[in-house]
């Protein structure tokens, strides 16, 4: 006939007989982490010794019984024994306080006392483990969150998974029930006193706990929701819905909890589960007065209102400390409605917007994006990207983090991000973060690149964002990746951009960030010109780059000038554009934060590939393809693909090779062979690092070979010594005249007349190629053609070509013409090469479209 059955009392007595049953498939991961070793479990073995294993003892306290082959299967039957034994106080527990039905007689506990090794297998063993007391210490501790302003964080995340849980579990119901069910998430922080004692409080409206989850995740380090029963259940459910419902957790350690104690000695609890019928259950309570103490669980209603949880912590220190600030130093965009309050002091974050923030000074670690706002809208589910002014972050689930691994665009000489913020989230979400999560484990940079390729190309498509040539420059101080992504498309698009109150074509200029010092040259002076760090690069430009920039932004009337000289300038229209990372190549000092400098050719192309790879994550390749791209000619030396080893130094017969100084010049970087020429700097230079007189080095040259006219007495006057210091002789050497703009500069220098030191010259010897000022040039003027203080680096060598951008400044400073400077200056004794020659040989290196 028919039955009835007690399911409840059926399904409780099934679980407890199916965990004495002890199946193989059941025993812990330390029997299956022992298969595959030197000495490994034999399964076979496993399965005899299951086999054999009995329960004893008397019935309120069974003892299994079991003789064991590996050391492994007898930590195994242990803990799963141990497991058992809570599955039946949890029966015992349930039984008492809901079953009304009676109930066969439970055991008390179950006991795994009867466990050992079989005989002659092994003696003993031992397994790491973990001090419960230290790992506290360490979980609650700043040496591993470092920041105690963390725990906010914390409270935020798990507030911010509550939420993503009930609405996730709404959305089911409202998709499977007749009834509607809707949700809007919701997460206040308020921080005040509470009879004298400071607190925190973080109240959310999500899924909330039951007694279960207060036991097995709220208490259990290492716990996480994502792992329970109840919860990979109902997640299976979701994925049968077309579409189906994802959630994606947040919490990565299942440790957070503990990090509260790093700002409090008490934290009280209140919360109510949502049930899987939408129902509010039960509301608990919980006091927790240190992370060693046991917790009571009360509960204080049948029924809440409405499903939620509330922590409160009590502050375990009186430092001026606010709640709002740290949210806004670290949560740049909130998923759900987010507010804090301290007192006057209150913040909003509304679900999906970015709000912005600018970083204090000193701040090791914040959110900074400030300044005009412009969302991208056409991201994929799980990314949100905004473009800023100023700065730019990169966030996980709206939370400020670091990349670890700086690659791609999140790599650079300043921050990782710079000009965007970039939050991944849901499905983009990375897996691995640091386990104090300020730092993202990830690589993600494809990603990201992937992501603001696109974002760029409608950011240049769109004129109602207006878009300036220093904003892009400022970005390229951060990240030059970026800058790059954003100039390329802005060519794609054919956008122009500002630049002070001019419209720049990118699209033939592109972006080079020093241009602003290029322009100011050509006398073309910005007042709205604000970023200037990777502008301001002392020393001469290399006149091919100097070209360049000049035909990209068209800058006339001084290009109009030099095509007199050189005709073939006009209509020159195969120019590459510029991208900002091409700095880092003309360029050093970005990779180690030093001063800016432009690269000689004399450089070695290995150092300079070294630089790029080091800043910017590049493959050596590409370096070295965007070098030829550029048409940058630099040295080969060791290391450099396909160049050879440094050439040794000849010496003449019966020099020893300790006396390979005297032959080699450092500035030039040459082997110097008798007789000569060689610079008369190199003999001053030698005097003062070998700590011998002048005229001492001048003798020992010429028994090496070398032909010195000059004629300098062993004991020298001060103005003499001041004279002979070795970098005030420029490069001029012993077979020319010493020209007479060195005399004008010495003069200035050392307080002394011209023709005092022109007597001094001629009685050492040497010639000079003048004795008087060009006609219409005073000795001040003399001075402002000679004294390249804004250009400190040039060297007015007589053979070697004045860089342009040294011709067209002392061409505009002296508000006269080019022609007349390259007069005066050869009239001065600088010999200043045919600037026709000079014009042509440098466009022949102008990167084009067609190199």
């Amino acid at each position: 006939g028919r039955q009835r059955v007690r399911d409840q009392r059926l399904a409780l007595t099934a679980a407890l007989a199916a965990a004495l049953a002890i199946e193989a498939t059941a025993l812990p991961d330390v029997v299956g982490e022992h298969l595959g070793i030197p000495v490994p479990v034999d399964p076979a073995a496993v399965v005899s010794c299951l086999g054999d294993a009995v329960w004893g003892g008397p019935h309120d306290l069974p003892v299994l019984r079991a003789r064991c082959p590996h050391e492994a299967l007898v930590e195994g039957l242990r803990e799963h024994t141990a497991t058992a034994d809570e599955l039946l106080h949890g029966v015992r527990r349930l039984v008492r306080e809901r079953i009304t039905h009676p109930m066969p007689e439970l055991p008390a506990r179950l006991s795994a006392a009867g466990v050992g090794p079989a005989p002659g297998v092994f003696d003993s063993w031992a397994r790491f483990r973990l001090d419960q007391h230290r790992m506290r210490d360490l979980l609650m501790g700043v040496q591993l969150y470092k920041d105690p302003d963390l725990a906010v964080r914390e409270l935020y995340q798990n507030a911010l998974d509550a939420c993503r849980y009930r609405s996730a579990r709404t959305q089911y119901l409202d998709r499977t029930r007749p009834a509607a069910y809707s949700y809007t998430g919701a997460i206040a922080f308020a921080q005040g006193v509470e009879d004298g004692r400071p607190y925190l409080e973080c109240r959310d409206n999500g899924i909330g706990m039951g007694e279960s989850e207060l036991r097995g995740v709220f208490s259990n380090a290492g716990g996480r929701f994502p792992g329970q029963a109840e919860f990979r259940h109902e997640r299976a459910a979701w994925e049968e819905l077309d579409p189906p419902i994802r959630l994606y957790p947040n919490s990565r350690f299942g440790i957070g909890v503990f990090s509260y104690f790093m700002l409090a000695d008490e934290i009280r609890v209140t919360t109510c589960r949502m049930g899987l019928d939408g129902v509010p259950g039960p509301v608990f309570e919980v006091g927790i007065h240190g992370p060693a103490h046991l917790f009571r669980i009360v509960r204080v209603a049948e029924r809440g209102a409405e499903p939620g949880t509330t922590v409160r912590l009590y502050l375990n220190s009186d430092r001026p400390w606010s709640c709002v600030k740290v949210l806004r130093r670290l949560l740049a965009v909130a998923e759900f409605d987010t507010t804090a309050e301290d007192g006057e002091e209150t913040a909003t974050w509304r679900p999906g917007e970015l709000q912005g923030r600018s970083a204090v000074a000193g701040e090791r670690f914040g959110f900074h994006a400030s300044g005009e706002i412009a969302r991208w809208h056409g991201a994929v589910e799980g990314c949100r990207v905004f473009w800023c002014e100023e700065g730019g972050a990169l966030l996980v689930d709206g939370l400020v983090v670091h990349p670890a691994q700086r690659r791609g665009v999140c790599a650079g000489p300043g921050v990782t991000v710079r000009g965007v913020v970039v939050d991944l989230s849901g499905p983009c979400a990375p897996e691995r973060l640091s386990v104090d999560r300020t730092e993202l484990v990830d690589d993600v940079s494809d990603l990201v690149e992937e992501l603001l390729t696109a974002a760029a190309a409608e950011l240049a498509a769109s004129e109602d964002i207006p878009l300036s040539y220093a904003w892009i420059c400022h970005v390229a101080t951060g990240n030059p990746i970026i800058a790059d992504l954003v100039t390329e498309a802005c060519i794609g698009a054919r956008r122009t951009v500002s630049l002070g109150d001019r419209s720049v074509d990118i699209a033939r200029s592109g972006c080079l960030p020093a241009d602003f010092n290029l322009l100011r040259t050509v006398g073309i002076n910005e007042k709205k010109l604000t970023y200037r760090q990777m502008a301001e690069i002392p020393g001469p430009v290399p006149n091919s780059i100097f070209l360049w920039r000049l035909l990209a932004h068209r800058s006339t009337p001084m290009l109009d000038e030099l095509t007199d000289f050189c005709p073939e300038l006009s209509g020159f229209e195969e120019l590459r554009p510029a991208l900002p990372s091409d700095q880092l190549i003309l360029a050093t000092g970005f990779h180690d934060g030093g001063r800016l400098r432009w690269r000689s050719e004399n450089t070695y192309v290995s150092t300079v590939v070294g630089d790029v790879v080091a800043t910017l994550g590049w493959a050596a390749c590409e370096a070295e393809k965007r070098i030829a791209e550029l048409c940058m000619k630099f040295a080969r030396g060791p290391g450099a693909a396909g160049g050879g080893h440094q050439r040794r130094i000849s010496l003449p017969y019966g020099v020893k090779s300790f006396d390979s100084v005297w032959f080699f010049d450092r500035y030039l970087r040459k082997t110097l062979v008798p007789p000569g020429p060689i610079p008369y700097r190199h003999i001053f230079e030698l005097a003062s690092n070998l700590d011998l007189r002048v005229s001492e080095v001048v003798e020992r040259l010429r028994e090496f070979g070398f032909d010195v006219r000059l004629h300098v007495p062993d004991k020298l006057t001060n103005l003499e010594r001041s004279l002979f210091e070795p970098f005030g002789w420029w490069n001029f050497r012993t077979d020319q005249a010493m020209p007479y703009g060195y005399l004008i500069l010495a003069s200035d220098r050392l307080h002394a007349p011209v023709s005092e030191l022109e007597n001094l010259v001629r009685a050492y010897g040497l010639d000079i190629s003048g004795s008087v000022l060009p006609r219409d040039l005073t000795s001040d003027r003399a001075l402002g053609l000679l004294e390249r203080d804004d250009l400190e680096d040039i060297n007015l060598e007589p053979e070697a070509p004045l860089p342009l951008q040294a011709l067209i400044d002392l061409a505009r400073r002296n508000h006269t013409s080019i022609a007349q400077v390259i007069d005066w200056l050869r009239e001065l004794g600088i010999q200043v090469p045919d600037l026709g020659d000079t014009i042509r040989a440098a466009l022949a290196r102008v990167p084009t479209t067609t190199r």
